[in-house]
């Protein structure tokens, strides 16, 4: 099991947000090359639950980097759980790591409330670049909490507004945008029909009930650009 470090010095919604922007092992290969780091969705950073391989010592890595990263302090003899000065260059971490250690956090219910999440995502989801595992942590938290449907579909009516598809992590950030779009349908038909076309297209071809509730959707509810004729 991974212990998730309790202190004084940083909050819950911290260690949450310090875990998105962990550099990973591959974040600098897929800098160089331009190209996403993981082909598939089987590899990629909505594996589901965990790609082979991550080990608990190295999550606990990962936990710690975050920390790192969460507090400027120096360690705090008292705290639950020793405090590391942030390095001057943080640690890589391999993805699969950095996944179960956020899932890990997740669990903890009484510590990662609905209410941290919503906190935590928010500033994620305003981030320039979006950290390439938000919005797996956004589906998982949708997983553990239902009522947090209303507040994904914001992040996600904030996703499709910023438009990343383009950038670094396009590809990545578009998988987990349809996939928490699909766990949403039909409250998120207005947001997919405002996605790229070379985007949609292929997400209806692999679905194509999706594409039946789509269009539905989109002839039930007159567009606005008709209302102003």
């Amino acid at each position: 099991a991974i212990t998730v470090p309790v202190a004084p010095t940083f909050s819950p919604t911290d260690l949450l947000v310090a875990l998105h922007t962990v550099r990973c092992d591959d974040d600098d290969e897929q800098q160089a090359t331009g190209a996403p780091a993981a082909a598939d969705a089987a590899s990629g950073p909505l594996a589901a639950p965990v790609a082979a391989g991550a080990s608990a010592a190295a999550a606990e890595a990962a936990v710690t980097a975050a920390v790192a990263a969460a507090t400027a302090v120096d360690m705090d003899p008292h705290a639950q759980v020793p405090i590391p000065a942030p390095p001057t260059a943080p640690p890589l971490v391999p993805l699969p790591a950095l996944i179960e250690a956020t899932t890990a956090c997740l669990k903890e219910r009484a510590l990662f409330t609905s209410d941290v999440i919503v906190v935590a995502v928010g500033n994620l989801v305003d981030s320039d670049p979006v950290p390439r595992l938000t919005l797996r942590t956004l589906l998982l938290a949708l997983a553990y909490s239902p009522k947090l449907a209303d507040f994904a579909l914001e992040a996600l009516g904030t996703i499709v507004r910023r438009a990343p598809w383009g950038g670094r992590r396009g590809d990545e950030l578009w998988e987990g945008f349809a996939r928490c779009a699909r766990k949403l349908v039909p409250r998120s038909l207005g947001l997919l029909l405002r996605a790229p076309a070379n985007r949609l297209a292929p997400l209806l071809d692999s679905h194509p009930e999706l594409r039946a509730q789509l269009l539905k959707h989109f002839t039930d509810t007159k567009p606005t650009s008709l209302e102003a004729d």
